[in-house]
C-alpha cells in the first residue's frame, strides 16, 4: 500500500510539472515538457506454446527549459522513464525500460545558424537492476547488479552546433570525453573484480 501510495504522489507531481509551459517574467527562459502512463495486459486462453498472460506498465517524462538571450543560447532537458512487466509464471516483476538522462548545449553564436558549442550528457538508471537465474531447485532467484549512478555515464565537450529552430538542430563534437562511475555504496557485486564492472 505504501508504494501504491508514493507511486500515485510521484505521478500526481510529475503530471503538475509538466502540465506547466510558460516563459518568465524576462522573456529569456521557456519551459515545457509532457508526461506519458501506459498500462498493458496480455491474457493467452488455449494457446498455442509462447504466449503468457502479463501485466505491463510505462511511465515517461520529458521536459524542457531552455534559455535564449542576445548571442546566448541553453537548451537543457530531462528524460525520465519507467517500465515493469509482471508475468504469470514469474517470481519477479520485470524491468522494461529504465532511464534518467539529463543534456545540456551552450551556445555562443558564430554565424546565423553556427554556433561555439559546449555539450553535457549524463545517463543513469532510477532503480536497481538484477541479473536472474535458478536456484538447483529450479525456482526463479535474482542477484543485484546495478542501482542509481552505479553505473553512471558523464560525457562532455566542446563543438559546434548548427540550429536553425528549437525543433531543427545538430551539435558536433568531435573531442568528447565519457566518463563512467562505479559506486559501491549503491551496488553490491558479488564476485567483483578489479576491471571487470563496467569497465571501472
Amino acid at each position: 500500500m505504501k508504494k501504491l501510495t508514493l507511486f500515485t504522489l510521484l505521478l500526481t507531481g510529475i503530471m503538475a510539472i509538466a502540465q506547466e509551459e510558460a516563459q518568465d517574467s524576462t522573456k529569456h527562459w521557456t519551459r515545457g515538457g509532457n508526461i506519458s502512463f501506459l498500462l498493458n495486459q496480455s491474457t493467452f486462453d488455449n494457446w498455442m506454446a509462447g504466449g503468457e498472460n502479463n501485466f505491463s506498465g510505462n511511465l515517461g517524462l520529458n521536459y524542457d527549459f531552455n534559455y535564449k538571450k542576445d548571442d546566448w543560447t541553453w537548451d537543457n532537458k530531462i528524460i525520465a522513464e519507467y517500465g515493469v512487466v509482471k508475468t504469470k509464471n514469474a517470481d519477479f516483476e520485470k524491468k522494461t525500460n529504465d532511464r534518467l538522462e539529463f543534456n545540456s548545449v551552450l551556445g555562443k553564436k558564430a554565424s546565423e545558424f553556427w554556433y561555439y558549442s559546449f555539450f553535457l550528457n549524463f545517463k543513469t538508471q532510477i532503480t536497481k537492476g538484477y541479473e536472474y537465474g535458478t536456484d538447483a531447485n529450479g525456482k526463479e532467484i535474482r542477484t543485484e547488479f546495478t542501482d542509481i549512478f552505479s553505473p553512471g555515464y558523464l560525457t562532455f565537450g566542446p563543438g559546434m552546433l548548427w540550429k536553425k529552430s528549437d525543433n531543427l538542430k545538430v551539435n558536433l563534437a568531435p573531442a568528447t570525453s565519457k566518463i563512467t562511475f562505479v559506486n559501491g555504496d549503491y551496488t553490491s557485486v558479488p564476485g567483483y573484480v578489479d576491471g571487470s564492472y563496467f569497465g571501472v
